[in-house]
């Protein structure tokens, strides 16, 4: 199969690779003023804005991140005429240091494999210059730990349990078309919080492809991004901050809820592999930032049930937003950014939500309801949990271990307290699907 080759341009860079006329090709550009292929973004700009600066390897990795998760939505997986699926690209990135950066590919590349299901080669090369963002007053929020901030129900959780404990956060933030929810749910938090908490939103929109470029939707090296931000603003912090990643267990592993849920519907955002391998990434790369997943043996509804400040939780957990599917209203003629309360996140959370009798918030369909049938979009994903759950009832803790280890490898140490919270996560979602575990 012939790759896709993906040239990333950074300010005045010019490169090019020599290339077959049949090789598949596109620019990428950032900060390169007059570019048709550019990145809207804003990056680092809110860093350097209140005065801090984070390290140029980091800044590479922030660049890095956004041209493989625009590769990811602009080479479209039905390219692939063998299995539909797995794709090969080829990217070609301007860093600072190149050797460092040769010697830490391979772990790069097992990442994007792991995280993608693809087939990433990265060539790089001496940047032209190292472009400097102009500080600002340095802030007076000093913060002690970094926190990744979606708007979803865990992030906010994570961040009540750390702003509670005494800690000063940087919240950290990535949108596209809109932050709603985040900044929803920050707001939620300012009342009794607002002194400990330095929030840093950014923003990125990949080029657009042609009219008629088919785009990819499975966006799994979303989460890669996410990631460096908040890795880029722990570096302009002391040495050794930490960057929290506040997910449940259960969406973590994100176990196929049948054999036939192994490709789009298995993603690997924070899987901890995922995690281990993006730590063993920066490592290589001498950044010290250690990763913290302080809720990988809890469930959702156990984060809730466990909160530590209950007052916030309940007066900002209906400003939170877990949904896959947000802009679903629009097609029964609600309001975009409302639950649809029936795909895969909608139903853990509910599950979690009845669980500490808490679901009280409103979604555009009740998955409980008798009328929803298998064969709509508002079955689809309730069946699969209905099975899933029939056949863990008979298996053995041996055999849901093999079953969490066949979505990826797992530390053995961790083994039995992942088994633990699967099983747990399923019965809060039995309990709340009506069933007797």
């Amino acid at each position: 199969m012939i790759p896709w080759h993906v040239i990333a341009q950074i300010g005045e860079d010019e490169f090019y690779p020599a290339l077959d006329p049949e090789f598949p090709r596109f620019v990428v550009t950032i900060d390169k003023p007059g570019s048709n292929h550019s990145l809207v973004q804003q990056f680092l700009a809110p860093v350097f804005d209140v005065g801090l600066r984070p390290s140029q390897t980091a800044i590479d990795l922030v660049n890095l991140a956004a041209i493989i998760y625009t590769a990811d939505l602009r080479v479209w997986r039905g390219y692939n005429d063998e299995d539909g699926w797995t794709r090969e690209i080829q990217v070609y990135v301007p860093v600072a240091d190149v050797e460092l950066w040769n010697a830490a590919a391979g772990i790069l590349c097992d990442l994007l494999r792991f995280l993608t299901g693809d087939n990433w080669r990265v060539s790089f090369r001496a940047a032209t210059g190292v472009l400097a963002g102009t500080l600002g007053k340095p802030t007076a929020r000093s913060p002690q730990a970094v926190c990744l901030f979606s708007g979803g129900l865990d992030s906010y959780v994570g961040a009540i349990d750390l702003l509670a404990s005494g800690k000063h956060l940087a919240l950290v933030g990535h949108y596209g078309n809109t932050q709603r929810e985040q900044l929803a749910a920050y707001e939620a938090l300012k009342p009794v919080y607002d002194l400990q908490m330095l929030p840093l939103w950014f923003y990125l929109v990949p080029p657009k492809s042609s009219k008629d470029q088919v785009v990819e939707l499975t966006m799994r090296s979303r989460s890669i991004l996410f990631l460096t931000l908040g890795t880029a603003v722990a570096t302009a912090l002391p040495a050794g901050t930490p960057l929290y990643i506040p997910e449940n267990g259960v969406i973590s592993l994100n176990v196929p809820l049948t054999f036939g849920r192994t490709g789009t519907l298995s993603t690997r955002t924070t899987h901890p592999h995922t995690i281990a391998l993006y730590q063993k990434l920066i490592e290589a790369l001498g950044i010290s930032v250690p990763l913290s997943t302080p809720y990988r043996f809890k469930t959702k509804g156990e984060m809730l049930r466990d909160c530590s400040d209950k007052e916030v939780l309940k007066s900002g957990i209906y400003s939170t937003m877990s949904c896959s599917r947000p802009q679903s209203g629009r097609f029964h003629g609600r309001p975009v950014g409302q639950h649809c309360g029936y795909c895969v996140p909608c139903i853990i959370r509910r599950a979690a939500l009845t669980a500490v009798k808490l679901d009280n918030e409103p979604r555009i369909k009740d998955v409980l309801s008798a009328d929803i049938r298998a064969n709509e979009a508002a079955g689809q994903d309730k069946r699969p949990f209905l099975m899933a759950i029939a056949r863990l009832r008979a298996m053995s803790d041996l055999e849901v271990t093999s079953e969490i280890l066949a979505s990826g490898p797992i530390d053995v140490s961790d083994l039995e307290g992942l088994t633990g919270v699967f099983r747990r996560g399923m019965q809060e979602v039995d309990q709340f699907l009506g069933g007797k575990t």
